[in-house]
């Protein structure tokens, strides 16, 4: 299933109280969730893999195709940009937090 970004610009901004869409689904009781905290990602010919991992550990995998991966691409970078706007905070990267960590460490 593939969501339009006109979908994702409907909705209402960030902060605003509204069911929280994650609740929603985890209450049905029949589809899987979990927290990832890394992944891996790599490319077939036709499709893109990602390998979700919990503490280092694989959990899940999931193989989409490129055009789901591009739209995927464009919502979260929109969100992203949506939430640093709002708040006023950079989202940091895993590779820029451990950068950041190296250098503290460094400099200790």
């Amino acid at each position: 299933m593939s969501i339009e970004k006109k979908e994702f610009q409907e909705q209402e901004p960030l902060g605003a109280v509204r069911p929280d869409p994650l609740s929603q689904y985890l209450k049905t009781g029949d589809k899987p969730a979990f927290y990832a905290n890394g992944f891996q990602a790599g490319l077939t010919h036709s499709d893109c893999y990602l390998i979700f991992n919990q503490n280092k550990a694989d959990k899940v995998a999931i193989t989409l195709p490129l055009s789901t991966i591009k739209s995927l691409k464009t919502i979260l970078s929109q969100m992203e940009n949506d939430y640093e706007k709002q708040f006023g905070i950079k989202i940091l990267s895993s590779e820029e937090l451990v950068s950041r960590k190296s250098k503290q460490k460094d400099n200790k």
